[in-house]
């Protein structure tokens, strides 16, 4: 009798924890096409007075009828969790936790001298010099992917996600070719510009669009305006790459206008969709061929695995004490992002 009672009294403990779920779930999407999209295409738009005093009439003239829901309808909106936002800030974490920074650099990294290594264009963003680093870029990626998940589909963010990373390791290699580079600010980065993308794409149907655009073109300002200040006129060099983020907004950008939902095609949008195609090319072909037929622009390219030598410098990795490891770490030059 008692394995009954208390079987009985879990059971209403995880129903009463399900109902708190799914009460919480509808409030984030609700919120989440709040702020994405248009008035148009909300689920819990705001019925017209006209509309409800209809249907009111309609009613009061048929009262014994009553109308069934198409499932369709009723389903309309599936209630989407943001698996893949909050998947790879999970494995970001994980990493950075249980591996050593220097280790993950060397093998993960941006590594100048290791452009023939093609997993470097894609992996740097699982990697971070820092908690601070990491926690920075993780409250940006959660705060700006979520809501873009729960409306556009985990799908489409990934490719957005994944391609900003590759657009900014891309840029780094012509821009700023001299340093390792760790970070997913270049993705959070196509993230931020992904929110402009959405309501240049629905400028037609999105509502207070000029206030919405304001909003984030300031931010995106400030942002700018804050390392232009700190770095040309106080001189004090951060860390930042700013080709990365320069290569993560700019690819961001103009994959978002490709994959995105666009809710109402009109044929601007149709031909602005084709120039985007036609930017993304020509950008890879110019990084590309720079890369193979520019071998004097880069630095010499090390083909073997001996990583800690290129990235501690090759005196310090014939120097097996502590002390001129930890010498020779705050000599390296690199950057995150």
């Amino acid at each position: 009798m008692e394995n009954k009672s208390d079987e009985i009294v879990a059971g209403q403990v995880v129903s009463q924890w399900r109902r708190l779920a799914r009460q919480q779930s509808t409030r984030i999407v609700k919120l989440a096409d709040n702020i994405v999209l248009p008035m148009n295409e909300r689920t819990s738009r705001p019925i017209p007075k006209n509309a409800i005093m209809e249907m009111n009439s309609v009613e009061s003239q048929h009262p014994q009828e009553t109308v069934v829901p198409d499932k369709e309808t009723a389903t309309r909106k599936i209630e989407k969790f943001p698996i893949f936002m909050i998947g790879v800030s999970l494995v970001q974490i994980f990493l950075f936790y249980f591996y050593d920074e220097d280790e993950l650099t060397m093998k993960l990294g941006y590594d100048p001298s290791r452009r023939h290594e093609v997993w470097r264009f894609f992996t740097p963003m699982f990697v971070h010099s820092g908690w601070s680093h990491l926690l920075g870029n993780l409250v940006m990626q959660l705060i700006l992917g979520v809501f873009l998940e729960i409306v556009h589909e985990w799908k489409r963010i990934a490719i957005i996600y994944f391609a900003s990373g590759f657009g900014s390791s891309l840029c780094v290699t012509v821009l700023d070719n001299s340093s390792y580079c760790v970070g997913a600010s270049g993705a959070v980065m196509g993230l931020l510009f992904s929110h402009l993308a959405t309501i240049i794409l629905n400028w037609n149907e999105m509502e207070r669009k000029f206030s919405r655009f304001f909003c984030l073109a300031l931010y995106i300002i400030y942002d700018v305006g804050r390392d232009v200040y700190t770095e040309v006129y106080l001189d004090i060099r951060s860390n930042i790459s700013h080709a990365g983020h320069f290569g993560g907004a700019v690819t961001g950008f103009l994959v978002s206008i490709l994959v995105l939902k666009n809710f109402k095609k009109h044929p601007w949008e149709e031909t602005l969709q084709k120039i985007c195609i036609g930017a993304l090319l020509a950008i890879f072909v110019i990084i590309l061929v720079m890369n193979i037929t520019l071998p004097d622009y880069f630095p010499e390219n090390e083909w073997n695995f001996e990583y800690a030598k290129s990235y501690y410098g090759e005196d310090s990795a014939e120097d097996s004490t502590e002390d001129s490891t930890e010498d020779s770490t705050e000599d390296t030059e690199e950057d995150y992002y």
